[in-house]
């Protein structure tokens, strides 16, 4: 049986700790905390940092909102946007790299698809970078990946009707 931050017990592998933290939306990389090897924490490590640049790496002053350079350099018409994207699309190859299921992929290329789309309308598009945080809910689905990926359900599938 394992604990983990929020309290909840869960049945684990007895040969294999698995801990799994709950992190919220652009939390640190938590690689300790989940069934990660070293190489793939490392890839982790940079992948967070990649999305907390994008998505939250300033702060306007005088207030809590964060951005990243996502929303500043998707002020510059066409250029900004179309270098965002397609650093949040790097970030979806190396998620896959580690094993992504077609799901969790389809799921973040959803979130970039949305932010792309949004994106493209002036003004109400660089207003919407500052709340979206796509690569934050794409590293997100990573994290919840690599948690998941060490338990295993002992049975056999079969369809009920």
């Amino acid at each position: 049986m394992l604990s983990g931050e929020t309290g909840v017990t869960m049945n684990a592998l007895p040969s294999k700790e698995i801990v799994i933290a709950a992190q919220g939306i652009g939390a640190s990389t938590g690689a300790d905390n989940l069934n990660a090897t070293p190489d793939e924490a490392q890839v982790l490590e940079r992948l967070s940092a990649l999305s907390r640049w994008l998505d939250h790496a300033f702060r306007i002053p005088g207030t809590d909102i964060r951005f990243g350079l996502d929303a500043a350099l998707g002020v510059i018409p066409g250029v900004g946007d179309v270098v965002t994207n397609l650093i949040s699309a790097y970030l979806v190859l190396e998620a896959r790299k580690l094993g992504l299921s077609r799901w969790d992929m389809t799921r973040m290329v959803g979130n970039i698809v949305v932010d792309a789309s949004v994106s493209a309308v002036p003004i109400a598009g660089d207003i919407f970078d500052l709340f979206w945080r796509a690569n934050d809910r794409n590293m997100a689905i990573l994290r919840d990946h690599l948690a998941q990926r060490g338990r295993i359900i002992d049975g056999h599938a079969r369809r009920v009707d």
